[in-house]
């Protein structure tokens, strides 16, 4: 129970970086700092390269990488026709971090070679050689870690070389409480 707890609360789209509302509160605003940053407006897109550091609220992901794919004007408008659109600021689709990926939230650290945080379907995939969920003395690692936010359901899934692994320890306290 509190490895569900943790996973999709690490992973909310509140505490993850998908800034998907505008506020004034400054702890809500999304602070990204890199190496290099590059704006590709015709493919809707933002790359942040080089030592990526970004904070919302009480997490932050760092990575080599991080890939951040917005709705195209056109997409905009359909979604808002469909009513899927949440707010008008809804602008992200999808973030992909690569490489030394870390995200950190309380005393909760994911780490994995990349994760991609999809919007639309609230999901985080989490892969590469060691995707792990750290809390504490509490553990989750495989090969493909997928968490679902909606349904705060999480999949961890192996491969023919490596196994899924958890350790659970009932003496812990739960994550937040300590």
């Amino acid at each position: 129970m509190a490895l569900t707890w943790l996973l999709t609360n690490l992973t909310s789209p509140t505490r993850l970086l998908a800034a998907e509302k505008t506020t004034d509160d400054p702890a809500e605003k999304v602070h990204i700092t890199s190496d290099t940053m590059m704006f590709d407006d015709k493919n809707s897109q933002v790359e942040f390269t080089g030592n990526v550091v970004a904070t919302r609220l009480d997490a932050t992901i760092h990575a080599d990488h991080v890939k951040v794919l917005l709705y195209s004007e056109a997409e905009k408008k359909s979604r808002t026709v469909k009513g899927e659109a949440k707010a008008p600021d809804d602008n992200i689709k999808q973030l992909i971090a690569t490489g030394n990926v870390k995200v950190i939230q309380n005393d909760a650290t994911a780490t994995a070679d990349k994760a991609v945080y999809n919007t639309t379907q609230k999901t985080i995939v989490l892969t590469g050689e060691s995707p792990t969920v750290l809390s504490g003395k509490n553990y989750v690692t495989g090969k493909k870690i997928t968490l679902f936010q909606d349904t705060r359901r999480v999949v961890v899934e192996s491969d023919k070389t490596r196994r899924v692994e958890a350790f659970f320890d009932s003496n812990a306290p739960k994550p937040g409480t300590n």
